[in-house]
Parts: structure tokens; sequence; C-alpha cells
């Protein structure tokens, strides 16, 4: 297609003035999204779990570990407590950061003269988008309109229930961050209190599990059963822990709870240990996907994306049609012009292809930043860009268009 021919001035000028006289869409319902419920609810749930965890450390990690070697302790307290503070931070940065409308409305000059690579609609002229508040506010190619936000995010990643926010452009660097940090935190408080916890379980099972009374409330009872062995071996703990405490515990044990040894058998100490052993596999599976996109200049939209275009190539030999086209429409413009003409072509460009990936080392470098220590900064945002595509990329696109007319 080659739309700056087909096309004269008066069809476009018509195009952008029938855009412009468009009433802004209707809101998007933003009240019946799970997320956005998810987005209220998950935080504070995360903020007791962070104040149960912090007590624990305190009153009884720290101790634990103080106790077999003092300077091992103060340097253990002092590394908990400056990754629990950058995890708080790293989390603030991204939970507060500003869901207004785009400011910007127009597209950059570039984009505007047709000397870039853009996302553009049928006529070859820039999208934009008129949902919610965005008011026709320029889509760069990255660029997604967001439900549960209800505005417009440059270099779209996802929205995060967790942080009741969305990771794009300006909140994905202190998004790795938060992992990462997260991921110390939970190690380092796991590394004394999952051997401890694992001691009291045994203990437990051990005291328990065996006992007529446990037989009786539970191990003969048909209703064990009822959600499989995770459901009958996790009431058996439950119950066990109870009836350890009404036995065994409560007749022997005197210490106050706050200085109790680590490997006490409690039963909401266990409840944080395996919710933070959860969250902290979470962590690591984020690092790795997230690291992994970045070094291949990808988004999670750009993989589903992709996925989703695979899927629409495998079925359109079946003669099943896919009323979604996963691919992008962009502008390709013909040669480097500066003189403000607009000359180039539409073309349809797979999902997958690598416009944005300059290399392993310059894209983890536009990610997360020039050095090591600058990857550790949440406040530091990443290096992105819309319109500067990679020259090789656009090459291969310009050849394409050659070898399409």
């Amino acid at each position: 297609m080659r739309p700056a021919e087909a096309h004269d001035v008066s069809i476009r000028s018509s195009s952008a003035q029938i855009r412009a006289n468009l009433s802004p869409r209707q809101p998007t319902a933003r009240h019946k999204r799970p997320n956005v419920w998810l987005g209220k609810a998950i935080p504070l749930i995360l903020l007791v779990f962070v104040w149960k965890g912090w007590e624990l450390v305190l009153h009884r990690i720290i101790p634990h570990v103080a106790a077999r070697n003092r300077r091992r302790g103060v340097v253990y307290a002092v590394t908990m407590h400056v990754a629990l503070g950058m995890t708080l931070l790293s989390y603030a940065t991204v939970y507060l950061h500003s869901r207004a409308p785009p400011a910007k409305k127009e597209p950059p000059k570039e984009v505007l003269e047709r000397r870039v690579i853009f996302a553009c609609d049928d006529a070859g002229e820039p999208i934009r988008c008129y949902r919610d508040q965005c008011a026709g506010a320029w889509q760069g190619v990255r660029t997604r309109h967001c439900r549960d936000c209800g505005t417009c995010r440059p270099v779209f990643d996802h929205h995060c229930a967790f942080m009741d926010n969305c990771v794009d452009a300006e909140t994905h660097k202190a998004f790795f961050c938060f992992v990462l940090y997260a991921a110390v935190v939970l190690g380092l408080g796991l590394a004394p209190l999952l051997p401890a916890q694992l001691h009291a379980l045994r203990l437990v099972t051990a005291a328990t599990w065996s006992t007529e009374a446990l037989s009786i409330s539970w191990w003969s009872r048909w209703y064990s059963w009822l959600g499989g062995p995770i459901w009958r071996y996790a009431g058996a703990v439950l119950l066990g822990y109870r009836q350890f405490h009404l036995s065994v515990a409560g007749s022997t044990s005197t210490v106050d709870s706050k200085t109790a040894r680590l490997s006490e058998p409690k039963l909401s100490t266990l409840a944080i240990t395996a919710s933070a052993s959860l969250i902290l596999l979470i962590a690591i599976s984020m690092i790795v996907v997230v690291t992994r996109n970045a070094a291949k200049g990808l988004s999670t939209v750009q993989v589903e994306r992709a996925r989703s275009y695979r899927l629409q190539v495998k079925r359109e030999p079946l003669g099943i049609k896919s009323r979604y086209d996963a691919r992008l429409q962009l502008w390709i413009p013909a040669i480097d012009t500066h003189d403000g003409k607009a000359s180039g072509d539409i073309l349809r460009v797979e999902p997958d292809f690598p416009l944005f990936d300059y290399g392993r080392a310059e894209n983890m470098r536009r990610a997360f930043g020039n050095t090591w220590w600058k990857w550790l900064l949440p406040w530091l945002p990443g290096e992105y860009s819309d319109t500067e595509i990679r020259p090789s990329a656009l090459a291969a696109l310009r050849q394409r268009v050659v070898k399409a007319s």
C-alpha cells in the first residue's frame, strides 16, 4: 500500500477533521474490572504481611542470628533493614506514580513530518486515543491505553494489581528494583526461618498426627478428603498445631511470644513462612521474566501479542479467521527526509519483529542503567523511545516495502 500516493492531501485532511470532531468515548467501567478491586485490597494485605513480617524479623530472627554470632547479627540487621527500606521505596515509586491522562496530546515533530516510524491508521495518520480522559492523545508504537487506570501509558508493559498501577516507561525500572529487593528481603528472612519452621513442623506432626484425638476429629472423617491430599494434610497441620498448643506447649511453655525461640511451633509463624516462600518464588520468576524481556528489547504486551499472532497464523490454513489482527500497522518513511515532505508507505509488521532490539548489552543499559549500581536505584528511570528504531530494522522494513510495491 502507498497512502502517500494513493490518498491526496484533501482526503487526509478530511480524515483528520473527522477524528477531531469525534467526542470522547464513554469512560471505561473501571468499577467492574477485577484488577481495580484487587488493586485496592492487595496493597492492604501486603501492608499487614510486611508489618507482621517485620515484627518477626525484629523480635525473633535478628536475636536468633545475634545469639550465635553478635557481629553477624549486626550485619544481618543492617542489611535486612536497608533492603526493606529500598523495597518500600521501590514499591512507593510505582504505587504513587501519576495516573493522570497524557499532558502532551500532539505527536513529536518528526512524527508529524513523517520522518520516523510510527503507529498509524489506514490513512497513514498517527494513532490517537479517545478513551476515558485521553482526549485524542497521540499513541506511540508501544503506548497502550490501560483500562484499569483509565489512561494511556508510554511503553506499557502490564498493569500490576499488587501495586495498583501500571508498569510502563517511567515505572519499569522501579518495578524491577522492587522484585529484586523483595527477593533479597525474603531470602534473608527465610535463611534462618525456614530450617527452624521445618523443625517445628516435624515436631508438631510427630506429636499429634498419630494421636487418637486427631484420628477421631480428622483422619477418619470423610470431609478430610473433600479437597484431595492437599486439603487433607493442610487440615491436619492446622488441627495438629492447635492440639500441640493445647496438650504440650500450653502446659510447659512460659516464654513470652516476643522472645520465644525461632523454632517454637506457632501457626502464625508457619503461615508467614509459607507466604514468604511463595512470594519469593514469584519474585524470582518476575526477575527472570523482566531481565529476559529487557535483554531482548521486549515488553509483556509484545510477548503476548506475538503469541496471539502465532496462533492466528496457525489457524489461517484451517480456514479460521481471527477478528483481531495482532500485527502492528506502521508508517515506514521511504528515505530520511528533513524537508517535511511526506514520503513512505504503510506496512503491517509482525509483533515479534525486533524494532527496539539494539543488542543485549545496549538493551540492558537502556532499561536499567550504564553500570550495575545504577540498576539498584529505583528513582533513576530507564531510557525509552517510541520513535528511535534500530537502524537495521528500519532498513529491513524498507526492503519489505520495496518488495511489496
